[in-house]
């Protein structure tokens, strides 16, 4: 029976008459007003709903609590499931407690994050159940996670099937589109994210693809595409970033000028060299720089400096005037991910200079202390925590003693949050059972949901290193130590 008729009750019943069969509305409207006043034609009604009364006015009854009684009535249907991938899946599905673990931290993007890392780390996939979520996922930014954070990690996990099953949507067919065949039909975001992931996984591929077609691409787009060859950057992009570095558009310029400074052999990198070389004159007693030399120095890979200066830069430090060099050698550091030359300005520069952004080349204890430092004045997440893939032991217990200081006194800190993703693996039990501790101990109700919701964060990811144990020898276990920026 449909809403509009209630005319069909069974799949065989058809009307007895021509015409229109009325609706639940004309009974009601010839029941109010009466049959002599609004005439309704029950013949024309199907055979289940035809009346049995002779009299017009029980019949128009009967017939209208028949209907009414129908509409309330659901049919059965059909459920129809998805059809067979024609695939099969060659790699081991993740165990049903690793399943159920997802489903938790299905809002809690980094440590979801660390799951599916430690799931590719073990060669498994994930369920093609689980997997329409995650990809719809990768389409919002939440957590302090992109969407395209998200499909990075979450590609390499989705296995045979779940990619089938991606390649069914036409927002999900984007992520796992082959580079052979071209770009994707998609938003300019979309096909920047498609565009790094097929750098990573065929980078002379990506080049290619984008030294011919780069003209259809605007000038913000062809910038940030410019930046993605940074991933996987050799001596075979050297004709190409050449080519970007004439292009019409400065950001273009300028971003593939700071990735050709990485290579030798390109002419913006030699380019680079002989400025450098006109710009600053250094002599045994003296340092002599002319005007724009931050600029030229910022632009040459600090390991050149012997071939272009004859000296080491961190030598050059140490020679009087040497504290003109701190300022480029320290864009040059950051640039170039020179952890040793970021060692040794921070060692020359002067008492009290602010230097966050190179204390990745320092030693893991001295570089807690800085940090440590920088927080009592200014209490808010420190870039040089960032850029810790998991922070040493100790720091991790200072924080912790820090945070509960700031607690008694905040309603919330930032870094908590940080904190629980970044302490070490060795250390997730004991880091666990501190904050339940401070959760039964807290003063009041905010000081209590911080650390509770730090304890079932910590229990989360100790179910995740419980269930997803990582050998000695893998690739995917982060060491305890900075990273380059």
């Amino acid at each position: 029976m449909t809403a509009e008729t209630g005319a069909e009750v069974a799949v065989d019943s058809e009307p007895q008459a021509d015409g229109p069969a009325p609706r639940f509305a004309d009974l009601a409207a010839a029941a109010v007003l009466g049959v002599a006043s609004r005439e309704v034609a029950l013949s024309t009604l199907a055979p289940d709903l035809q009346p049995v009364a002779a009299e017009p006015a029980e019949a128009l009854l009967d017939t209208a609590a028949l209907v009414s009684a129908g509409l309330r009535t659901v049919l059965p249907t059909v459920q129809v499931g998805p059809p067979d991938p024609p695939v099969a899946e060659s790699r081991p599905t993740i165990s049903t407690v690793v399943d159920q673990l997802l489903l938790r931290l299905a809002e809690d993007r980094p440590l979801l994050l660390l799951a599916l890392r430690r799931i590719r780390a073990a060669g498994q996939v994930l369920p093609p159940i689980r997997v329409p979520a995650l990809l719809t996922a990768t389409r919002t930014n939440a957590g302090g996670v992109s969407g395209a954070e998200l499909a990075d990690a979450l590609l390499p996990v989705l296995g045979t099937v779940g990619e089938w099953i991606a390649g069914q949507h036409p927002r999900w067919s984007i992520l796992t589109r082959p580079v052979t065949e071209g770009w994707p039909d998609a938003e300019p975001a979309e096909q920047i994210a498609w565009f790094r992931r097929v750098r990573a996984a065929h980078p002379q591929a990506a080049a290619d693809l984008l030294g011919a077609d780069a003209a259809d691409f605007g000038a913000a787009q062809r910038a940030e595409l410019v930046a993605a060859l940074a991933d996987g950057l050799s001596e075979t992009d050297t004709a190409l970033l050449d080519a970007f570095a004439a292009d019409r558009s400065l950001p273009v310029r300028s971003t593939a000028q700071s990735l050709a400074w990485r290579l030798p052999g390109t002419a913006e990198a030699e380019r680079a060299a002989e400025n450098a070389r006109r710009s600053v004159r250094i002599r045994p007693g003296a340092i002599t720089l002319t005007e724009g030399a931050t600029d030229a120095i910022a632009a040459v890979a600090p390991h050149r400096w012997p071939e272009i200066f004859g000296v080491e830069a961190a030598a050059a430090l140490a020679v009087p005037g040497g504290d003109k060099l701190i300022r480029g050698l320290a864009r040059a550091a950051v640039r170039f991910g020179d952890a040793e030359t970021a060692y040794w300005v921070l060692r020359f520069s002067r008492p009290g200079e602010d230097l966050p952004q190179l204390w990745f080349g320092l030693p893991d204890e001295e570089r807690a202390d800085r940090v440590m430092t920088s927080l009592v004045r200014k209490p808010q997440t420190s870039e040089a925590l960032e850029q810790w893939a998991q922070w040493p032991s100790q720091l991790s217990r200072r924080l912790a003693f820090w945070m509960e200081e700031r607690l008694r006194k905040e309603h919330s800190v930032p870094l908590m949050d940080l904190w629980v993703t970044r302490v070490p693996d060795a250390d997730v039990p004991a880091a666990t059972g501190y904050a339940r501790h401070l959760a039964f101990e807290a003063r009041g109700p905010a000081h209590r949901r911080a650390w509770e919701r730090a304890t079932e964060r910590l229990n989360l990811r100790a179910s995740i290193l419980r269930n997803l144990p990582l050998t000695d020898d893998d690739p995917a276990r982060t060491p305890n130590q900075g990273g380059t920026p």
